[in-house]
């Protein structure tokens, strides 16, 4: 089920907080803590929802790119390909994983990331679109349609700042505030991960707080590291 599935989120964490910050078992016990009581992971962890599943391979992708090797790349591109098929949404982690591996000059991970994640991506999108609808690819064209080329939501609008001006919806100024006080050395490719979505997300007409469920361990991470 979606609430044993998500307690994955909370082991992710612990173990890539192990490895941002070895032999300080300290830090990733007090990261995975601020992801168990956050409120999003608390209300959708027991959901129906796809997005805590989503969650997992979001981390567990972020995991797989903390060490170089073409194998755990194209892992990191497969689980962020499923991701998306999960919720489309989640495809805008190819953002911050893409910028990570430029960032290290990971070149030719970086090819296998992006190839591995079109490829699962694709496939898993388009089988289930055929069987359900189908036609391959019948959502993910209306999805776009609608809210990117015509710019609708059926639940209304929301602005640019929506996120930044209702931060107890998704966490709490404390961790947030916090969390950017954790941005220094290498920890500011996580920042890419915790904040870029955010910024990309906040450009779309429609917003809501459970959008950003998979930031949220990585906010926590940032956190930890400041405390």
């Amino acid at each position: 089920s979606v609430a044993v599935i998500s307690t994955a989120t909370l082991w992710l964490t612990w173990r890539a907080g192990q490895q941002l910050m070895p032999g300080t078992p300290g830090f990733a016990v007090l990261a995975a803590l601020l992801v168990a009581v956050n409120k999003l992971h608390m209300a959708f962890g027991s959901s129906e929802l796809p997005r805590p599943v989503a969650t997992v391979c979001v981390v567990a992708a972020f995991l797989a790119l903390m060490k170089q090797g073409r194998q755990r790349a194209s892992v990191a591109g497969m689980l962020l390909g499923v991701a998306s098929a999960f919720r489309y949404s989640e495809a805008l982690f190819f953002l911050p994983g893409t910028l990570q591996l430029a960032m290290q000059k990971r070149w030719r991970d970086l090819m296998w990331f992006i190839t591995s994640g079109a490829c699962w991506g694709g496939v898993v999108i388009g089988l289930t679109d055929a069987w359900y609808w189908g036609s391959p690819f019948s959502s993910l064209q209306h999805a776009a349609d609608y809210t990117l080329v015509e710019g609708l939501s059926s639940r209304g609008y929301q602005g640019a700042a929506w996120y930044l001006l209702n931060i107890p919806e998704w966490s709490t100024w404390p961790i947030v505030l916090i969390s950017l006080a954790g941005v220094q050395g290498s920890f500011r490719l996580l920042a890419l991960w915790a904040f870029l979505p955010i910024v990309v997300l906040s450009l779309f007409p429609h917003k809501e707080a459970r959008y950003l469920i998979p930031t949220i361990p990585f906010v926590c991470l940032l956190a930890a590291n400041a405390v």
